[in-house]
């Protein structure tokens, strides 16, 4: 019993705590996707968590800048969305929302108003 109960500890501590994180590098436009990091903004935390829920990060993830990013032209009815840098492989909550930018989207840093527009549960 004594070893059932060691294999299982050293098994459990081979789980990983956090199964991923992810960046949304591309833009969807009408089916067709855009290069990487045209519309969408380059970050340098290679989807490591943002473990600071007051931090600033949290709004476009860690080192990322408006510097570079192009604002796309959408038209009605066009149905839109964004491409990942890796699959979603784990189930869980995915809350995805938008700020308006009050002027251009390159010089704006995301401390505006915030809305949902999409999520999946549990």
């Amino acid at each position: 019993m004594k070893t059932f109960f060691a294999c299982l500890s050293f098994a459990l501590a081979l789980i990983p705590n956090v199964a991923a994180h992810y960046r949304f590098n591309s833009l969807i436009i009408g089916g067709q996707s855009s290069p990487e990091y045209t519309y969408t903004r380059k970050n340098s935390n290679f989807n490591s968590p943002v473990t600071d829920v007051t931090s600033n990060d949290l709004r476009c993830n860690v080192g990322a800048t408006g510097a570079g990013t192009e604002t796309a032209t959408v038209a009605a009815g066009d149905t839109v969305g964004f491409a990942l840098d890796t699959p979603v492989y784990h189930q869980g909550v995915l809350n995805v929302y938008m700020s308006k930018a009050p002027a251009d989207a390159a010089s704006y840093d995301g401390s505006g108003g915030w809305f949902k527009i999409y999520e999946i549960s549990a």
